[in-house]
């Protein structure tokens, strides 16, 4: 992201490259939650930051494992 460049890399498939202009840490995301804190609008509680974060736990498992899809209600109970 610091390069303006994006790699999706799809399990099988060909890298493909995307020119998206830098965005800054996370993609332009910390900006926007600062800007939505400021203005007390954020968006999301915190049962939605904890799903969202099981969910990146279990894909970096799922890439360790080749691929093996990982059933969050197994895995997390949810």
């Amino acid at each position: 992201m610091d390069k303006g460049i994006l790699e999706l890399k799809v399990f099988g498939k060909k890298k493909k490259t995307f020119r998206v202009g830098v965005l800054g840490s996370h993609g332009g995301g910390d900006i926007g939650l600062i800007k939505n804190l400021a203005k007390d609008e954020l968006r999301t509680d915190i049962s939605v930051s904890i799903e969202s974060h099981l969910m990146a736990f279990a894909a970096e498992e799922s890439r360790l494992n080749s691929g093996v899809p990982v059933i969050m209600k197994e895995r997390f109970g949810r």
